[in-house]
């Protein structure tokens, strides 16, 4: 008998097509992984102050925050997740760790811990935070609106919202990290200047 030719299968053909899709290309990509930043200028001494204790956090995220990839707002009512732009470590943790280098550098004298921390190491003065938005939209404006207060002890001694935008370029998560850090960089001045005031009434 003469051999007869094997076609592939149709579902053979199909699996073929699906995996010469460019969805399934972009499956075969590595992801990349970001961090914010501190800050880079040259660090203040504030003068005629004593050295203090300061307690950073607890920092708290907004629930859309609190996930490995890096959240950027595509429309009024729509976030986008790319799987392939994460953050290195849990936000919460680079961001409370940046914010108090930031504090550290703005204030090189006093000695910032981050929260939490042992009840012998009880600080003069702690600074809380909520962050209720921080990401970049579609256009490259990245925001960051934060509510926060300062204590000394058990009595919350200064209150405030506050809200910044930076310039990013679309598209480029480089980017956006880089403004996101600057945000963050504007947010540790403000709370640097709120610290120095409070230790001078």
């Amino acid at each position: 008998m003469m051999p007869q030719d094997h076609k592939p299968a149709p579902l053979m053909l199909l699996m073929l097509a699906a995996l010469a899709s460019p969805a399934c290309l972009r499956h075969t990509e590595p992801a990349k992984f970001y961090q914010l930043q501190p800050l880079v200028t040259s660090p203040q001494t504030p003068a005629n102050l004593r050295p203090a204790v300061v307690g950073v956090g607890p920092i708290k995220l907004a629930s859309y925050l609190n996930r490995p990839q890096i959240v950027v707002a595509e429309g009024r009512n729509r976030l986008q997740l790319d799987e392939f732009q994460r953050w290195s470590e849990p936000l919460q943790e680079n961001l409370t760790r940046v914010l108090a280098e930031n504090l550290a550098h703005l204030h090189p004298a006093d000695h910032f811990i981050i929260y939490p921390w042992h009840r012998s190491d009880g600080p003069e003065l702690q600074l809380e935070a909520r962050i209720d938005r921080f990401h970049t939209d579609g256009s490259g404006t990245s925001v960051l609106d934060v509510a926060w207060s300062i204590s000394k002890g058990d009595t919350t001694v200064y209150r405030k919202r506050s809200n910044y935008q930076a310039r990013a370029q679309a598209g480029d998560t480089e980017s956006l990290v880089s403004a996101q850090s600057q945000l963050l960089a504007a947010f540790a001045r403000e709370v640097s200047n709120a610290l120095e005031t409070l230790r001078r009434i």
